[in-house]
């Protein structure tokens, strides 16, 4: 939230300035009927964040909706609020802060040590910066679920030992997402992938039948899967399985490729492990089946 972070600060900094009062706070909303700041300025000077319980404070009447105004006795209209008696406090200005889908996600409000005597300027300036502070802490929260959403998709695929990738033809450039690095055994900062370069990992073995799926694929406009093997560093050899699609253009010319690429070298050697007892079991029968037959005779 470094960005948003120091908007807001720069946001309450001016309020307080503006409005010659000495502190200036934006909440964000919590479960359970608590609250934490986002940004706590004294005189542009940035306090610690703290968070507490909305019972018994005028942020309470906040959450509810509402615009608050208490000109002056804040501490003695809420004399368990702990904050307001830290802060030495007198009056009290907020307004709640909205969502774009309509919901409270926090409270913009300024705290003053005398009575405030220019409440009309001080609900403007709250009312002209709310909707931008909203928008920034729903913008920050967005990012914060996407990244959650990005880390949970990588612990998925780092178990399921499967990556994906992006090529885009007109910027010819291919991206990778960190598993398939991992697959490959490659560091991603020494390393930058490329169409051109792909192919160095496929083992000479299978690259002919690597470059015929993939032609087969572009000329017949076709998805395509494919199973085959990859050699790696110290002749390391792993079993993949391939797939991708291609997107194409109102000229039926192909502008983007996507697919996956997965680690089944498990399963693959388990399979050849079992197909090679079946056949050494199958040889024993058929030998054992002469053997007796000779005995009978």
């Amino acid at each position: 939230r470094e960005k948003g972070t120091n908007y807001n600060n720069s946001i309450i900094g001016f309020i307080t300035e503006v409005l010659d009062i000495e502190y200036a706070f934006i909440d964000e909303l919590l479960k359970n009927n608590r609250v934490k700041t986002l940004c706590l300025t004294q005189k542009n000077k940035t306090l610690p964040n703290i968070e507490y319980q909305l019972n018994n404070t005028p942020c309470q009447n906040v959450i509810d909706g509402k615009y608050c105004l208490y000109t002056s006795n804040i501490q003695q209209l809420f004399p368990n609020d702990e904050v307001l008696v830290g802060m030495n406090a007198e009056s009290y200005a907020a307004i709640p802060l909205w969502d774009s889908n309509g919901e409270i996600v926090g409270i913009l409000g300024v705290i003053g040590i005398k009575p405030i005597k220019n409440a009309e300027l001080i609900k403007t300036v709250l009312n002209l910066t709310a909707a931008r502070v909203s928008h920034q802490i729903e913008q920050d929260k967005n990012a914060e679920k996407l990244k959650l959403n990005i880390s949970n998709l990588e612990k998925a695929q780092q178990i399921a030992k499967i990556g994906n990738w992006e090529l885009d033809y007109i910027e010819d450039k291919l991206t990778w997402s960190n598993e398939i690095y991992n697959i490959l055994e490659i560091n991603p900062e020494s390393y930058k992938p490329s169409y051109k370069t792909t192919f160095q990992f496929v083992h000479p073995e299978d690259w002919e039948m690597v470059k015929k799926t993939f032609e087969t694929s572009k000329k017949e406009n076709k998805d395509y899967s494919i199973v085959f093997r990859m050699l790696l560093k110290n002749n390391h050899i792993k079993w993949v399985i391939q797939k991708g699609t291609r997107e194409y253009n109102s000229e039926r010319i192909p502008v983007r490729s996507i697919g996956s690429l997965q680690d089944i070298t498990e399963l693959k050697l388990a399979e050849l492990e079992l197909k090679k007892t079946k056949e050494k079991f199958k040889t024993i029968v058929e030998n054992t089946s002469e053997w007796i037959w000779e005995m009978d005779l």
